[in-house]
């Protein structure tokens, strides 16, 4: 009996030791997707970053493709896809604005519209240079600002989006120099 306590007790206090979680930081890993692509380096896929219209469900959808090797140059660069999910159908914009510096795309490229469910989905990618990329990372304000012939709207980050970006930025474009 006196034994049958003992190991009760230390059961209890080993599976308590188990179920303690140190603290940790968000780590990047489930917010980009890295592939190892020969000669050329690491292609880097950084998953949708959601962005919200304030006082509506418009949103909008931001991912990014870049590969890197070892030194940073003015021909690097990075396609961007946007995501919009709007009550009108985007078939073209004219500028995008990231925190107050308007970027007027040479090419932006629809790739689609479709309905989805109450809003219209359209789908554009554009490329930018890499050292513009991480300068949007590294900026306080990340809303974005998309104006088209029809229609300006202004998306702020999600709170999540906020949080990721700052991890994106941590984790993976401080690497790039």
């Amino acid at each position: 009996m006196k034994y049958l306590g003992v190991i009760i007790l230390v059961s209890v206090a080993l599976s308590s030791c188990f179920s303690v979680k140190p603290t940790s930081q968000k780590s990047s890993k489930k917010l980009v997707e890295t592939f190892y692509v020969g000669i050329e380096g690491t292609q880097y896929f950084i998953k949708p970053l959601t962005y919200q219209v304030e006082d509506s469900k418009e949103e909008l959808e931001i991912d990014c493709i870049f590969r890197y090797k070892t030194k940073l140059s003015d021909s690097d660069s990075a396609s961007i896809n946007f995501s919009t999910y709007t009550n009108e159908p985007l078939k073209s914009f004219n500028t995008v604005a990231f925190e107050k510096v308007v970027k007027t795309f040479d090419q932006v490229d629809l790739m689609f519209v479709e309905k989805d469910n109450e809003y219209f989905k359209s789908r554009f990618t554009t490329k930018v240079s890499l050292i513009e990329l991480k300068t949007f990372f590294e900026s306080k304000s990340k809303e974005i600002k998309v104006d088209s012939d029809k229609v300006s709207i202004q998306f702020i980050p999600k709170k999540s989006t906020k949080k990721n970006m700052n991890v994106i930025r941590r984790d993976v474009l401080e690497l790039v120099d």
